[in-house]
C-alpha cells in the first residue's frame, strides 16, 4: 500500500482540494460581482436616459410658453393699435 506524499494534492492539475474550493468560491463571488455591475451599468444608463427626457420636456415646455407669450404680446399690440 503507497502512501500520498501530499494529502490533498490533485496530480492532474497541481492544486490541492482546498485550493479549488476557494477557487470556485472565488469564480462563484466574481461571476455574482460581474452581474451586480452589469446591472448598475444598466440602471446608470435608464437614469441618464430619464434625465434626457426630463431635460427635453422642460425645453419644449418653455418653449411653448415663449411661444405663447410672444402671441399675447402680439395680440396685445394689434388691439392698441385698434384702439388709436
Amino acid at each position: 500500500m503507497s502512501r500520498d506524499p501530499h494529502p490533498g494534492w490533485d496530480e492532474r492539475n497541481g492544486l490541492k482540494e482546498d485550493d479549488m474550493g476557494f477557487l470556485d468560491d472565488a469564480k462563484d463571488a466574481a461571476e455574482a460581482t460581474g452581474k451586480k455591475v452589469g446591472e448598475w451599468a444598466d440602471d446608470t444608463k435608464e437614469r441618464v436616459s430619464d434625465k434626457v427626457d426630463e431635460v427635453q420636456a422642460d425645453a419644449e415646455v418653455k418653449k411653448a410658453e415663449a411661444d405663447r407669450d410672444r402671441v399675447h404680446a402680439k395680440n396685445d399690440y394689434k388691439e392698441k393699435l385698434r384702439e388709436d
